[in-house]
């Protein structure tokens, strides 16, 4: 492939690495740089499909978000689920309002979010298509979002493990 049709990926990759990053640790932690590095190595293989040199951004955050889905789809189910405190770090805010949330919603969860398990395979249990197992889960995170913000007055997850809940004893974990 000629270099002038990789020009703008390579250029949009060196701007935009960092946010990239950023964005991959948010959704899988210490696994970002290697997501990264995988989605970096497909853009460029695929660089004569970007059209339009300006849309480059967006581009790349789609393809690292299929590179996450992709790595999220193929890693084993564990066997045991791992305890809610882990998963969230010691936030009993979280898994408070994940009960407080309607069955459905907090069923999806934690299924996805703790079990572990795949959107798709959740889709398959649920007898709906993948697709819609997608929006009802980024509909139960947005409530759940909603729910810790209007409880603990938080927005992220970084404020939600300095709120005052263990204070007020209002969030403790059930037994």
């Amino acid at each position: 492939m000629p270099a002038r049709k990789r020009q703008p990926v390579t250029e949009a990759l060196a701007a935009r690495r960092q946010e990239l990053v950023d964005y991959a640790r948010r959704r899988v932690g210490p696994a970002a740089e290697d997501v990264v590095q995988d989605a970096s190595l497909r853009a460029l293989k695929k660089a004569e499909q970007l059209s339009n040199p300006r849309a480059a951004r967006a581009w790349l955050f789609t393809i690292v978000r299929r590179v996450i889905a992709e790595r999220r789809d193929a890693a084993p189910v564990p066997t045991a689920p791992p305890e809610p405190e882990r998963v969230v770090d010691g936030c009993d805010c979280i898994v408070a309002q994940v009960r407080a949330l309607p069955a459905a919603q907090a069923s999806l969860l934690t299924r996805v979010v703790v079990d572990g398990v795949s959107v798709s395979a959740v889709a398959d249990e649920l007898g709906i298509t993948q697709n819609n197992a997608w929006v009802r889960l980024h509909r139960a995170r947005q409530a759940l979002k909603a729910q810790v913000a209007e409880h603990c007055g938080t927005r992220s997850l970084r404020q939600c493990l300095d709120c005052g809940c263990i204070e007020r004893g209002c969030c403790q974990p059930q037994s």
